[in-house]
Protein backbone atom coordinates (compact mmCIF):
# COMPACT_ATOMS: atom_id res chain seq x y z
CA UNK A 1 0.00 0.00 0.00
CA UNK A 2 1.19 3.59 -0.78
CA UNK A 3 1.85 6.27 2.33
CA UNK A 4 -1.54 7.68 0.99
CA UNK A 5 -3.88 5.29 1.30
CA UNK A 6 -2.22 4.05 4.38
CA UNK A 7 -2.98 7.11 6.05
CA UNK A 8 -6.64 6.92 4.53
CA UNK A 9 -7.61 3.64 6.70
CA UNK A 10 -8.97 3.71 9.52
CA UNK A 11 -9.14 7.54 10.06
CA UNK A 12 -12.18 8.77 11.28
CA UNK A 13 -15.10 9.81 8.68
CA UNK A 14 -17.59 12.93 8.35
CA UNK A 15 -21.39 11.09 8.09
CA UNK A 16 -23.58 13.59 6.93
CA UNK A 17 -26.44 11.40 6.96
CA UNK A 18 -25.38 9.39 10.06
CA UNK A 19 -27.57 11.11 12.56
CA UNK A 20 -30.50 10.81 10.67
CA UNK A 21 -29.94 7.28 10.22
CA UNK A 22 -29.44 6.59 13.54
CA UNK A 23 -32.66 7.64 14.76
CA UNK A 24 -34.61 6.17 11.54
CA UNK A 25 -35.47 9.72 9.97
CA UNK A 26 -33.09 8.91 6.64
CA UNK A 27 -35.01 8.83 3.58
CA UNK A 28 -34.24 5.48 1.71
CA UNK A 29 -34.17 5.15 -1.89
CA UNK A 30 -37.10 2.78 -1.91
CA UNK A 31 -39.19 5.01 0.03
CA UNK A 32 -39.57 8.16 -2.56
CA UNK A 33 -42.95 7.80 -4.85
CA UNK A 34 -42.19 7.96 -8.36
CA UNK A 35 -44.91 8.79 -10.82
CA UNK A 36 -45.56 6.08 -13.38
CA UNK A 37 -43.40 3.60 -11.42
CA UNK A 38 -43.77 -0.17 -12.41
CA UNK A 39 -43.21 -2.78 -10.05
CA UNK A 40 -42.78 -6.50 -10.51
CA UNK A 41 -42.52 -9.39 -8.72
CA UNK A 42 -40.93 -12.75 -9.39
CA UNK A 43 -42.24 -16.06 -9.40
CA UNK A 44 -40.47 -19.34 -9.52
CA UNK A 45 -41.84 -22.18 -10.84
CA UNK A 46 -42.32 -25.39 -7.90
CA UNK A 47 -42.33 -28.01 -10.74
CA UNK A 48 -40.14 -28.53 -13.29
CA UNK A 49 -41.03 -28.20 -16.84
CA UNK A 50 -44.87 -27.73 -15.40
CA UNK A 51 -47.42 -26.93 -18.09
CA UNK A 52 -50.50 -24.77 -17.33
CA UNK A 53 -53.74 -25.88 -18.83
CA UNK A 54 -57.20 -24.61 -18.87
CA UNK A 55 -60.19 -26.08 -16.58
Amino acid sequence: MSPQSQAAVGAPLSRVDGRLKVTGKATYAAEYDVDGAVHAILVDSRIGRGRFRRR
